[in-house]
């Protein structure tokens, strides 16, 4: 009897930590967000599920590409991808295509000729923990360009977009 009874207390034990690693790791280390719109396409889509990882931009700045969740003015939540850095000058040419720097990104994940240049008609120089966002799908998109989502500092950033967990047919890293 008393040899059973320390079996339950030790798998009651197990099964406690086990919870609050879990609960620490989906509450403190990831967090959930809903991408809402086209504006991701075709890498994410609307009411794709992501977690992203709160403590990556702890260590490391954000970079280039990397897609991230972070505020728009409203209070909500959105996905985009970063596409300048501080100190960048970003600007959308004649061509509707991004420059950074004075030269076309010819590796941007982003598709289409930019029909709205939006706040960026001028080249536009970030300072010191500046970010530019953008979303893929750029015609499709409320982003830095636009004054609901506007600038962001490194301290806004909520994470970096790790995994995808619905839908299901998706699962999955996202690079």
């Amino acid at each position: 009897m008393r040899r059973a009874l320390s079996k339950v207390l030790k798998f009651s034990i197990f099964m406690l930590i086990v919870l609050a690693i879990a609960y620490l790791i989906l509450n403190v280390v990831m967090v959930k967000a809903v991408v809402q719109g086209d504006s991701m396409e075709p890498i994410l889509s609307d009411g794709d599920v992501v977690f992203c990882n709160r403590l990556t931009y702890s260590f490391n700045p954000p970079e280039r590409y990397d897609i991230v969740v972070v505020p728009a003015k409203d209070g909500s939540y959105i996905v985009k991808r970063v596409m300048a850095l501080p100190g960048n000058t970003i600007q959308i040419n004649n061509f509707g295509k991004v420059e950074v720097n004075g030269q076309v990104l010819a590796d941007d994940p982003g598709f289409g000729i930019i029909m709205d240049k939006g706040s960026i008609k001028d080249p536009l120089k970030l300072e010191t923990e500046e970010f530019f966002v953008m979303g893929d799908n750029r015609n499709s998109s409320i982003d830095s360009r636009h004054s609901e989502v506007g600038i962001i500092k490194r301290s806004q950033f909520i994470g970096r977009v790790s995994f995808r967990i619905y839908p299901m047919d998706k699962i999955g890293l996202i690079k």
